[in-house]
């Protein structure tokens, strides 16, 4: 019955790491691709489940098995992903590391929940670790859910190397943690626990304030622009305002030039003299299509 209960603790908690892994790629996925991905899922965590519970009959349960269980467990679900998510590699690579210093914390604080309420860490508590590991995973899931739904929303850098050394950082701290303790036959006691705890700490508190140094450096970016947008607009309504009172004054002026024309050339029609009535008709014909042509010029020359 113990090791039922630990092949599904166990399972459940492979399945929850791979819910994280999926949470940054989950928008930029239609639909159909969500639902293929998870029944992958789905389908592999049974087998799994068997596989587990296979090996665990004929290795038994101890801390050498549970370790095997977790360092290599995890393969066969981010398989799944990096064939069915068509991300760039580095992407990929990048929510590993980041789920998996999840994860190592997550067990940390389990097994030091487990030492501070029975006072050991036996292997016949093993099962109990990861109840504990799942209980604290659904109790901080609101804050881990915020983080990996927003870890891709940064675009990478746009140099090749530099995006893999950024992308391989998590899973640097990540192996910087967990090689140490590959090769131990016993579980660390509490002050040894909460010194590998540090690591994955300190990544997560740097990570978060790389994160909010660029999300503030995005804003003041963004205000700039802004600003210089709203000057450049504020310029050319200044100039569309200069242009349409010089359009208000030159109208002005052309209306009072032809009510003087108008009165002129009723006056000589008044007086029966209609040749120089029709001489002055043509010269305000040639003053107007010159100030057009003129009018024209300069507008292409403003061009």
């Amino acid at each position: 019955m113990q090791m039922i209960s630990f092949a599904v603790l166990a399972t459940l908690i492979q399945l929850a790491g791979a819910y994280l892994r999926y949470l940054p790629f989950r928008r930029g996925m239609f639909s159909g691709e969500r639902q293929r991905l998870w029944c992958y899922l789905l389908g592999w965590s049974l087998l799994g489940f068997g596989a587990i519970l296979t090996f665990l009959h004929w290795a038994g349960l101890s801390l050498g098995t549970f370790k095997l269980i977790f360092f290599f467990g995890w393969i066969p679900y981010v398989a799944i992903s990096l064939w069915l998510i068509r991300r760039p590699p580095q992407a990929h690579i990048f929510v590993f590391g980041m789920q998996a210093l999840w994860a190592f914390m997550l067990q940390s604080f389990a097994g030091m929940a487990i030492w501070l309420r029975y006072g050991s860490n036996g292997s016949e508590l093993l099962t109990v670790h990861l109840l504990c590991y799942i209980l604290l995973f659904a109790l901080v899931f609101p804050l881990a859910k915020h983080i990996f739904t927003a870890l891709l929303q940064d675009p990478f850098p746009k140099d090749r190397v530099l995006r893999l050394c950024v992308a391989l950082l998590p899973s640097a701290f990540w192996l910087g943690t967990v090689l140490p303790i590959v090769r131990l036959t016993f579980l660390p006691s509490f002050g040894g626990r909460l010194t590998r705890l540090f690591l994955p700490v300190f990544f997560f508190l740097f990570y978060s304030l790389i994160v909010e140094a660029h999300r503030r450096t995005q804003q003041q970016r963004a205000l700039v622009l802004a600003n210089l947008r709203m000057e450049r607009n504020r310029k050319e309504l200044l100039e569309e305002a200069k242009r349409l009172e010089e359009n208000t004054r030159h109208i002005s002026v052309l209306r009072h030039d032809l009510r003087h024309n108008y009165r002129l050339i009723h006056a000589l029609l008044t007086a029966g003299d209609e040749e120089n009535a029709l001489r002055h008709i043509r010269a305000m014909q040639e003053r107007f299509e010159k100030e057009a042509g003129d009018e024209t010029a300069k507008k292409r020359g403003c061009e």
